[in-house]
């Protein structure tokens, strides 16, 4: 995480849940005359088990819940949206998002390969109608990734 030089910002470890090559989470809360922001990146260990990582995804959550801010989460969740109709370990995960009035940014595939294409990288932002955000995605043959632009 970069965080520009100018902002005062302080690390929340109570926030992040980080188990050993399988799931890993990263908190700050950035500190504003206007008001607070708490940014945090999750990532998820691929090919780990997706039960217990959407378990870790909604405690983190909860915690979320009792904050009362501005709150942006990066995430690997190496659950594929694309398949939130057909897959319920990836509806569980998206309904413990936007039940927590969590909005994810990301809406088309980022990672595309010749066989497949999914969205399993997004970025969810809970607000007060405090940002002014456009959500987009670059084109750069890259990686297999492609990067997220906000």
């Amino acid at each position: 995480m970069y965080i520009k030089d100018g902002f005062e910002y302080c690390e929340r470890p109570d926030i992040c849940i980080n188990v050993d090559g399988e799931f890993e989470s990263l908190f700050i809360e950035i500190k504003s005359v206007e008001h607070n922001i708490i940014m945090g990146e999750i990532y998820r260990i691929p090919d780990t088990n997706e039960k217990l990582s959407i378990a870790r995804f909604n405690n983190i959550l909860e915690k979320l819940n009792t904050e009362k801010c501005d709150q942006i989460l990066a995430t690997a969740q190496k659950v594929d949206f694309a398949k939130v109709n057909t897959h319920t370990n990836t509806s569980d995960l998206f309904d413990i998002f936007y039940s927590r009035n969590f909005n994810p940014t990301i809406t088309k595939p980022t990672r595309i390969t010749h066989s497949s294409a999914t969205i399993i990288d997004n970025i969810y932002v809970k607000d007060n109608n405090t940002f002014k955000m456009i959500s987009g995605i670059l084109t750069y043959n890259i990686s297999d990734h492609l990067p997220k632009k906000k």
